[in-house]
């Protein structure tokens, strides 16, 4: 989800959204203004990454590419959740080769970050992901030094996944989380879940604002309940998606 706003003045952009292999969509934008106007964190916590250094920082572009991909756990294969499919005993994920092994896992790293080279965007929202060491290792493997991993740790403590971000351009500060929670089913759901007085709250989101061209752009990278076609997990969505319209 990309917001952006301008006072004084009109600034005008556009995008060509593309939508690729495993789960892989981008777009590039190319934005022009009408008349009227990085650095990486070191190694170490597996949740310090969400540092920027130089705030409020202006990027002045005339093109941006920006993709967002589901990495389908994107773990190191140890000590992963039971959910994983890198623990040991599963026999399906990604690929399906060497399942519930750390093996996997590493070969699911280098597959990532083959992606990750190949659209070299200049933000990417990465969905499914471990923590901040698992984004300095697809920085190390896809050969891209300008990337910035930043992580806002979620809260979800069933999958332990996070969305996270890698970016050649800083944002104007730290990433954010929505804590907010909202009642579901909503109103005129179609789900067919019938329980209510629910509430749910957006376990993994994050929101990162940046400043390019005199707009402000609210980046927010979410990753909704899975399997949107069972009645309750469907419900769910929609009182997250109504958090993330908020």
């Amino acid at each position: 989800m990309v917001r952006s706003s301008r006072e004084g003045g009109v600034v005008i952009g556009w995008c060509h959204v593309y939508v690729g292999f495993l789960l892989f969509v981008y777009a590039s934008c190319f934005f022009r203004q009408a008349s009227g106007a990085s650095s990486s964190a070191s190694v170490g916590e597996s949740f310090d990454c969400n540092v920027v250094e130089t705030r409020n920082e202006s990027h002045s572009l005339s093109r941006l590419k920006i993709a967002s991909l589901n990495a389908e756990w994107l773990f190191d294969g140890k000590d992963d959740p039971s959910y994983s499919p890198w623990h040991p005993g599963k026999t399906s994920c990604p690929g399906m080769k060497h399942c519930g092994t750390e093996q996997g896992a590493q070969e699911h790293i280098s597959k990532v970050s083959e992606y990750v080279k190949f659209v070299n965007a200049d933000i990417l929202n990465l969905m499914e992901v471990e923590d901040c060491n698992i984004l300095r290792e697809v920085i190390q493997r896809s050969d891209i030094s300008e990337y910035t991993p930043l992580l806002r740790k979620g809260i979800d403590t069933a999958t332990k996944q996070n969305v996270a971000l890698l970016t050649k351009y800083a944002p104007t500060e730290p990433l954010y989380r929505l804590s907010s929670k909202h009642e579901y089913p909503v109103e005129g759901s179609k789900c067919g879940y019938s329980s209510s007085g629910k509430r749910t709250t957006l376990s993994k989101n994050y929101v990162a604002h940046f400043e390019i061209n005199g707009m402000t752009i609210a980046f927010h990278g979410l990753h909704l309940k899975a399997f949107p076609k069972d009645p309750y997990s469907c419900a769910k969505r929609e009182g997250q998606a109504k958090i993330a319209r908020a």
